[in-house]
């Protein structure tokens, strides 16, 4: 496990250093580099690092290094009961038969899960849950999150033979297994993205479900926090009143772990300012703050519940197209306005002559046709010319 370990390590250095994004192919392949293949006999680490995206290739990736691939698992241990994760419960759990026994297999947020166990898996044996062994696996989570890192926590438990379904009650008294630390870096055209919106006068906020530590890690790397601001939790936020919300919110810049109550909240906060809120979003949860904020942006990945609630639709999940779209609308609006003057402007004197020769009784300054060729020539082609401007910058 060693071999790996180091291969996460020259990883991170190298995205630390670089600030860019790893495609799949491409951790794929300088992790071949470093040479993972020799991890073939080595011994298992409770504690994992693995640098792929989206999740579920992680998972599987991660398996087929330790000679277990998804398809045969799927297929050998069949799942028989599941409690779809939520935001609430931040826990997943499922329910197979493994080696003649019925076991109920748990992953989920850390800080719940860790909560929930009072056992953990020391060589391949069940030992109790002492304040030491809490405290380390503890100090490993924080570490990974310091590290911008998402890290999922994984446990399990003896599941009744007679119950057929899993309730959410069921979700304790684990043994912890381990966890996993995963990397989703931000493309490399956000950092760019940020601070230009930043200069355009909008204000970014990130709204997660990751860990606090986690989330501002990342939100410091793009440059989304300054050195006043601040991350809550949605417990935190709870603890708000109003008043404090109000008094804090222009310096709260990440909000970590938060429920779908909690983002309706957040943007009524930024609403009652009087600013005009942009929500994006791509799953159910996500669909009251869409609807809630003035322009709801669903992704295009995301649910159909949530597109039927936004008002537009990201077709490439990109927050650079975003800022983009903002450009491109302030472009058109600053190209109209300018069509606009240059018309008002021209034809002005035109409109002033005419009064005044109405009122003085003087003779008409101008014929019907010199009318029209002012109309047609000197003022359609310009003004045409102006409106096709292109955009200089966001701002």
């Amino acid at each position: 496990m060693e071999t790996y370990r180091k291969s996460a390590e020259v990883l991170m250095e190298e995205l630390k250093t670089s600030r860019q994004g790893l495609t799949s192919s491409e951790a794929r392949k300088r992790l071949e580099e470093h040479g993972h293949n020799e991890l073939a006999g080595k011994k298992r680490d409770p504690l994992w690092k693995l640098f792929l995206r989206p999740l579920k290739m992680q998972w599987s990736y991660l398996g087929k290094k330790m000679n277990e691939f998804p398809q045969s698992l799927r297929s050998k241990y069949r799942r028989e009961s599941e409690l779809p994760f939520d935001s609430d419960r931040k826990l997943m759990s499922t329910v197979h038969t493994i080696d003649g026994e019925k076991l109920m297999l748990t992953k989920g947020g850390p800080d719940v899960m860790f909560n929930r166990c009072s056992s953990i898996l020391l060589d391949g044996k069940e030992q109790p849950m002492t304040d030491e062994w809490l405290n380390a696996v503890k100090q490993a989570n924080e570490a990974f999150s310091l590290d911008a890192l998402r890290v999922l926590a994984y446990g399990y438990k003896k599941f009744p033979g007679d119950k057929t379904s899993i309730d959410p009650e069921d979700e304790k008294e684990f043994v912890l297994v381990g966890l996993t630390a995963m990397i989703d870096p931000p493309r490399e055209a956000v950092y760019g993205s940020i601070k230009e919106a930043k200069s355009a006068g909008i204000r970014t906020v990130m709204i997660t479900g990751d860990h606090k530590t986690t989330a501002k890690a990342i939100g410091r790397d793009i440059g989304l926090m300054d050195e006043d601001d601040i991350a809550l939790t949605g417990q935190e936020l709870d603890q708000l009143t109003e008043e404090e919300l109000d008094r804090k919110l222009e310096n709260i810049s990440v909000y970590a772990r938060v429920s779908p109550e909690n983002k309706i909240r957040i943007v009524r906060a930024w609403q009652k300012k009087g600013h005009v809120t942009a929500m994006t979003g791509d799953g159910v949860n996500d669909a009251p703050a869409l609807k809630q904020a003035d322009i709801g942006i669903a992704m295009g990945s995301g649910t159909d519940v949530a597109k039927d609630s936004a008002a537009m639709v990201l077709a490439d999940d990109n927050f650079v197209s975003i800022v983009n779209a903002v450009g491109v609308g302030r472009t058109v609006f600053d190209n109209i306005k300018k069509a606009i003057g240059y018309l008002f402007a021209g034809n002005l004197g035109a409109i002033t002559a005419i009064l005044f020769a109405v009122f003085l009784n003087w003779p008409n300054p101008f014929t019907a046709l010199q009318l029209l060729f002012i109309n047609l020539i000197n003022d359609s082609l310009p003004a045409l010319a102006l409106g096709m401007e292109k955009k200089s910058s966001v701002s």
